[in-house]
């Protein structure tokens, strides 16, 4: 189960919210970017409730904006380095194969906090780009904080099994990203027995879903990450009928020491040998580690400000 010490971890108050919180807004809701809410409520203390004001009242929700232009705010989860501009603080986000649209002026501006971001391929990024950080400049994708400091009692459910070669797991889900229309469609046909999960929903709703998952095989980072969050057993699928590229996955694969471009090429391939494709299932020291580097680097000074008398 959960460590003690993850159990007992404390961080600073937050009395006054002094910048907003980014996220992605989307047609249909979507858990990854749904999760920012989620994220920095529990980092700075508030309910996970969307508000658009500051408020020195933590039952009055999390100070959000969707605005990219806004300037400074806390850019977290997700591939969203294009949205930052100067004086933002930037706590996890990734950056993808195709560079076009990141603010580099912006990221090399001495106002600009760069606390952490997804993984080393984002870190080289920035630096080939020029953009001064620490060489001890954190990797963790903030996705991996959901089943220690945002969801705890979610984790390390007793009725995940094995994926090893003599049991096969019990349920097997499935995360189609939302671009991979085709692929899901495809999949909700001819593999009946697998429980699909879709990405357009809150959350809280995917992490409560997942738990009921021994094996989950996914197209979408964000589903990747969640399962290692929750500790459990995961697989990337990757194939001509998959749409997102392997930039961000491997970036994050890289964060935790797994193997680059570690995918099954189907559903088929995936189910026959799981074993082959299967990932390490965390540890509870790696997320004791990873929680108290990223809350280490957090910002909490920027972002919190005392309450006015």
């Amino acid at each position: 189960m959960i460590t003690t010490r993850v159990e007992r971890m404390r961080w600073p108050p937050c009395p006054v919210q002094r910048m907003p919180w980014f996220w992605l807004p989307s047609k249909a809701t979507n858990f990854g970017d749904d999760y920012n809410l989620d994220l920095g409520a529990a980092l700075l203390h508030r309910a996970p409730l969307r508000t658009y004001s500051p408020s020195s009242s933590y039952s009055s929700g999390l100070w959000m904006t969707s605005d990219r232009e806004v300037s400074p705010k806390v850019v977290a989860c997700g591939s969203v380095l294009p949205v930052v501009r100067k004086g933002d603080v930037v706590a996890g986000p990734g950056g993808y194969a195709m560079q076009r649209g990141i603010n580099f002026d912006a990221l090399r501006d001495p106002n600009t906090t760069i606390a952490s971001v997804r993984g080393p391929d984002t870190a080289s990024l920035l630096r080939n780009h020029s953009v001064d950080h620490s060489d001890f400049l954190p990797n963790i994708d903030p996705g991996l904080l959901a089943g220690t400091l945002v969801w705890p009692h979610l984790r390390n459910k007793p009725q995940r099994g094995s994926t090893g070669a003599s049991e096969k797991p019990r349920r097997v889900c499935l995360i189609p990203h939302g671009s991979d229309v085709a692929f899901e469609r495809h999949a909700r046909r001819f593999w009946t027995d697998i429980h699909i999960l879709s990405v357009h929903q809150r959350a809280s709703k995917m992490a409560i879903a997942m738990g009921e998952c021994n094996l989950i095989l996914s197209t979408s980072l964000h589903g990747l990450v969640f399962a290692d969050a929750f500790q459990i057993p995961s697989i990337w699928i990757h194939s001509k009928g998959t749409s997102q590229k392997p930039f961000k996955f491997n970036d994050y694969f890289a964060s935790l020491g797994h193997p680059r471009n570690h995918w099954a090429p189907s559903i088929k391939a995936a189910l026959d040998i799981p074993q082959q494709y299967t990932r390490p299932v965390l540890s509870d020291v790696v997320f004791e580690d990873l929680a108290r580097h990223y809350l280490e680097s957090f910002p909490f000074s920027r972002v919190c400000g005392k309450e006015v008398e």
